[in-house]
């Protein structure tokens, strides 16, 4: 029996995987900030002194750490940090470090097949430089849809293609020149909560996903 699958549990597993993601990204012409994995103390040292320690760390995955009941997913500001990281605390394992960007607002884009929904996120401190907006009450954000530039919108469809997904939760930074850099994809990211708070249909375009999947 043919099985439809959104996404295909190969190409999730590989679409999964940042390192991945920000390689493909490149190659699709999207836009990516500077970007480290590494876990040299000295390399490490050089990227966050290059950028003047403006640099956001994240994990190349979500784990467990401490007592191994809380997780570590999110991006974390090295810029407001008082001091480089400890050669010990580099070395425990690779880990992806970025310049950060100096954005004007984030978005989040769902791709159905061939369908697609932006959303500016609006944080409600109204602070744009929030570095990572999952880590904010949900009830305090507000969303606006928005039309993504057309060569957005080609990378992204270029890229879900080469990664075997018919479903991709994009996130993007808009800069002051508007420029778009792309963050990450979650290829079985949530967004059911986006057509509680907009209206948007996103789940009708789910089921008309799986309708058309082969």
């Amino acid at each position: 029996r043919h099985l439809k699958w959104v996404n295909h549990p190969h190409a999730l597993h590989l679409a999964e995987r940042k390192a991945v993601q920000l390689s493909l990204a490149q190659r699709m012409s999207f836009t990516v900030p500077d970007t480290l994995i590494s876990n040299d103390h000295t390399k490490v040292t050089e990227f966050y002194n290059r950028n003047g320690g403006r640099v956001v760390a994240k994990p190349l995955s979500h784990g467990a750490y401490g007592d191994f009941e809380e997780y570590g997913i999110f991006a974390n500001d090295l810029s407001s940090v008082q001091r480089v990281l400890e050669k010990s605390e580099i070395e425990i394992c690779p880990f992806i470090i970025q310049r950060k960007v100096d954005k004007k607002y984030d978005v989040r884009l769902n791709l159905f097949g061939s369908i697609i929904f932006a959303h500016r996120i609006i944080p409600g401190n109204s602070d744009p430089d929030t570095l990572d907006w999952r880590t904010l009450d949900p009830h305090q954000i507000s969303y606006e849809r928005i039309e993504p530039p057309l060569r957005i919108i080609d990378s992204v469809q270029r890229f879900t293609k080469d990664l075997g997904l018919v479903f991709g939760a994009f996130d993007f930074a808009v800069d002051h020149e508007d420029q778009w850099y792309f963050i990450e994809v979650n290829p079985s990211g949530q967004f059911a909560w986006l057509e509680l708070a907009t209206g948007d249909r996103l789940i009708d375009s789910l089921i008309d996903t799986l309708q058309c999947v082969k």
